[in-house]
């Protein structure tokens, strides 16, 4: 959906207009519709998720789909739940005439109910984004927004925030891994000097929400990247497996690697990775996207098991080849992982795959074009939860054939936004 509005001198819409600010102009704003599915969130017999302007719950023993929450045009991102609350960020949007609703922030809404107990509104930045969902630490909530935010679960009262960079408030942090007390994330920035500026590592006790540096765990030479959204990793038994991004005086290399937080030691990595994929863990390999392949690594040493072309799953959309953005998405921000011991699921721009988690057999393919989603398949219930973002639904394989089991269509999960020219 596309339309086009034009603003003279009155001050109506959005206050973002210059032309309330500076007199009468003459432009056009186009407000593109798009649609919006967070992941999911597995609680009991229940799955949650944001779909648009609302937190949806779907029984998937029956199966079926309720509305939990509508916001006032703020796009609802993937929910914690805990002790009968959801806990979920949500980013401002506007609604098809182009009127701006809530401001973005973090809202606890009570199940039972369906009130909002609270809401925490972000002063600069919007809410999260993949890969960033919230987190308990010590019976609180971790938030990730511009800022990283800790707040008290009963009130939502801010105890303390961090930013990414000392003397600064608005470079942001990233993914936060929780541990032992403390909340560990990669720099934004650029790093070189680990005794003038940051460490590329920083550190931030849960008690008190002091900030401490960390020099690098990593043992390649170069500046050391961080990009906003990219190098999401996962923490299991103290170890996180994430991308790391390094810039020398010639070009920028990726990658994929072990960290022991307890012993702040680099354990081992391995040149070149997805950047913008999750690697899933099971109890002997982790899983990621290397050389435009799906990989299993030995967690203690780095390994490679096997290693197979992501082949059709990656196929590039033929109605639009010289898409540049269709390309970088297919090919960066597609592919998603989720894995138990026996099976790992593979998604790319094109469907959906399982493979024998030990050996890389392929057990089926089914073709669902995911779009622009940043949505994770999900294993859970003997089921392989996925979603199809063009028709706005949710779908249930069965995780030996790859057969549809059912298919939910979301009721809402449309967002809009502005584009000036």
């Amino acid at each position: 959906m596309l339309r086009i509005i034009s603003i003279t001198a009155t001050c109506g819409i959005l206050l973002v207009f210059s032309a309330c600010l500076f007199g009468e102009s003459h432009y056009e704003q186009r407000i593109n519709k798009i649609s919006h599915l967070s992941s999911f969130t597995s609680y009991g017999k229940h799955l949650y998720f944001g779909g648009g302007d609302h937190l949806y719950r779907i029984d998937t023993s029956t199966p079926s789909i309720e509305t939990i929450f509508t916001t006032d045009r703020a796009m609802v991102d993937q929910p914690l739940i805990a002790d009968g609350v959801a806990y979920f960020g949500v980013n401002a949007h506007v609604d098809q005439k182009g009127r701006i609703g809530e401001p973005s922030g973090f809202f606890a809404v009570a199940l039972q109910s369906r009130t909002a107990l609270w809401k925490f509104t972000f002063e600069d930045g919007g809410y999260g984004g993949y890969g960033v969902p919230p987190a308990i630490a010590d019976n609180r909530i971790l938030i990730y927004g511009t800022n990283l935010h800790y707040l008290d679960r009963e009130s939502g009262k801010e105890l303390w925030k961090v930013n990414n960079e000392f003397l600064s408030n608005n470079q942001g942090t990233t993914l936060p891994y929780v541990y032992k007390g403390n909340a560990y994330f990669e720099n934004l920035s650029f790093v070189k000097d680990v005794y003038t500026r940051d460490g590329q590592w920083s550190k931030v006790a849960f008690d008190g929400g002091q900030r401490e540096p960390i020099s690098s765990f990593t043992g390649t030479s170069g500046e050391h990247v961080k990009i906003r959204g990219h190098g999401i990793g996962t923490l299991v038994d103290g170890i996180i497996y994430v991308t790391f991004s390094y810039h020398d005086d010639s070009y920028l290399t990726t990658h994929f690697g072990a960290v022991d937080l307890e012993n702040r030691k680099l354990l081992w990595e391995a040149q070149g990775s997805g950047l913008r994929t999750r690697p899933i863990v099971n109890d002997k390999l982790v899983f990621t996207i290397r050389e435009n392949a799906i990989q299993a690594l030995e967690r203690q040493t780095g390994k490679v098991v096997w290693s197979d072309p992501l082949g059709e799953m990656e196929v590039i959309n033929e109605e639009q080849p010289a898409k540049r953005r269709w390309q970088e998405y297919a090919a960066s921000w597609a592919r998603r992982l989720a894995a138990t011991r026996e099976m790992v699921i593979v998604q790319g721009s094109q469907g959906i795959a399982a493979r024998e988690a030990a050996t890389g057999q392929l057990l089926w393919t089914v073709k669902i074009e995911s779009e622009y989603s940043d949505v994770e398949p999900l294993i859970v219930r003997q089921l392989v939860i996925t979603s199809h973002i063009k028709d706005c639904s949710v779908i249930a394989l069965d995780p030996r054939t790859g057969k549809e089991v059912w298919r939910i269509k979301v009721p809402d999960c449309n967002s809009y936004y502005i584009n000036r020219s």
